[in-house]
């Protein structure tokens, strides 16, 4: 039988196997996470280089298309000032236009309106004229009359006063006709 010592021994080497297994595979863990420490590092450092260059390209691609569409954009808003500007002269010129040709017209109509007043002036001056020489003729005819109502006047009462007499005399007439031959 193996002494205490020997077991011992026996015992020690089989830890210390069991130490060297334990040991080795920790060695191997160690070395597989330094690996894998290695990878992930190195996937990290992929990642930040692709992100980096993808950040890079994606800002060239918005600084491009920044840089066109402000591009496109002035070139609209110089094409749409021009087209503002056209359609200004072009109004400006129509609007003159109108007001030259309307201007014209209103002298024209006025021109032509005076005319017209002054023949109507004329017109009504000479029919005016015309009234003034026949009320003139009027009075002058009044005038006359005046004297002929007083001879009418005159007569009136001469043939009143005749004819009263005439009455009288008929009345006279016919109470002597009564007395003669009514009675």
């Amino acid at each position: 039988m193996p002494t205490d010592k020997e077991r011992f021994e026996i015992l020690l080497e089989h830890v210390i196997s069991k130490i060297d297994v334990v040991a080795e595979g920790h060695g191997i863990l160690v070395n597989k996470i330094d690996t894998l420490d290695r990878k992930v590092d190195d996937t990290r450092t992929e990642l930040v280089n692709m992100i980096m260059t993808s950040n890079k390209v994606l800002h060239e691609k918005i600084d491009n298309v920044e840089m066109k569409l402000t591009e496109k954009i002035d070139n609209v808003k110089i094409e749409l000032n021009e087209k503002i500007d056209n359609v200004e002269t072009r109004l400006n010129e129509k609007i003159d236009n109108v007001e030259m040709k309307l201007t014209e017209k209103i002298d024209n109509v006025k021109i032509e309106l005076n005319e017209k007043i002054d023949n109507v002036e004329t017109k009504l001056s000479e029919k005016i004229d015309n009234i003034d020489k026949r009320l003139i003729n009027v009075e002058k005819k009044v005038d006359r009359i005046e004297p002929l109502e007083k001879k009418v006047d005159k007569i009136n009462d001469t043939l009143s006063y005749v004819l009263k007499r005439q009455d009288a005399q008929e009345e006279k007439t016919d109470k002597i006709y009564r007395k003669v031959f009514v009675n």
